[in-house]
């Protein structure tokens, strides 16, 4: 009988162990969603149920960054029938040590440098493509102040631990979420193997608009006669959202999706008094 050389034999006894110890690992798949294979396009056979896109225009790098990270999480992830989804268990928490970077978002009633800035023109760009898809809205939240890249009312930010943006599918049918840069713009779509017959209508009507005021801030730390804009200012309103489906030999269903307040947020100058 041929015998194995030592180091033969203490390689088989390694690979032995290995094979041993990784069938005795359990593999549990994620709870609330799953993920497909990555896909380059849309099978022939998908139908767009809710599509909606925001542009990324003078977005900072780091604030794209950001935005390309977090949807690299979302693309391709389907949803089951009944299945809620939670943007926050699929993204995970926006820290440094997951590649994230620093980027202004609004943080306490102000503009400040946080790990994951940007994100919430994400979440929002999600909402809005579910909002489309006739999808029951389980929890979101709007931003404390209008922001840029969706019209007020149909914003929806994210804070991990503090702030979630949730949908259920409650269609009889397994969706699936894309999510990805068209151009210049964050495009969110969600598709499904069967078609949706159900068309969508949102609608928004402001019920009260706030001007903003103007402070002038005099101040020794610019020469006389200088200005500076410390803080533009932004316009405060109440609006409410409605959405409006229609499908064909059934009466159209209305429902209201929120009713927001920004408030008027103050415009502040800074003028120079220094000789």
């Amino acid at each position: 009988m041929t015998r194995l050389p030592r180091p033969a034999l203490l390689i088989a006894a390694v690979c032995v162990l290995f094979l041993v110890s990784v069938s005795a690992v359990k593999i549990h798949a994620p709870r609330s969603v799953s993920r497909q294979p990555t896909r380059t396009r849309n099978p022939p056979s998908a139908y767009v149920w809710g599509r909606y896109s925001t542009s990324l225009f003078g977005r900072t790098f780091a604030q794209q960054h950001n935005i390309a990270l977090a949807a690299s999480f979302l693309d391709e992830v389907v949803l089951s029938p009944g299945e809620v989804f939670s943007f926050a268990e699929v993204v995970g928490p926006t820290s440094r040590d997951r590649g994230y970077c620093k980027a202004n978002a609004i943080r306490d009633g102000e503009l400040s440098p946080e790990y994951g800035g940007g994100i919430c023109q994400l979440s929002s760009t999600v909402y809005n493509a579910a909002l489309l898809a006739n999808l029951k809205i389980v929890e979101r939240h709007r931003h404390l102040w209008q922001v840029r890249s969706v019209p007020p009312g149909l914003d929806a930010a994210v804070a991990y631990g503090h702030y979630d943006l949730k949908f259920q599918n409650d269609s009889r049918y397994p969706l699936v979420l894309h999510v990805g840069v068209e151009g210049d713009r964050m495009v969110a779509s969600l598709t499904c193997s069967q078609p949706n017959w159900t068309r969508v209508t949102i609608t928004r009507r402001y019920t009260e608009v706030e001007r903003k005021n103007e402070w002038v801030v005099r101040t020794p730390s610019l020469e006389r006669g200088d200005r500076e804009v410390r803080r533009r200012g932004k316009t405060g309103c109440r609006v409410l959202v409605e959405r409006i489906a229609e499908t064909a030999g059934q009466e159209p269903k209305a429902e209201v999706v929120s009713e927001d307040y920004y408030p008027a947020r103050d415009r502040v100058v800074l003028v120079g008094i220094a000789e």
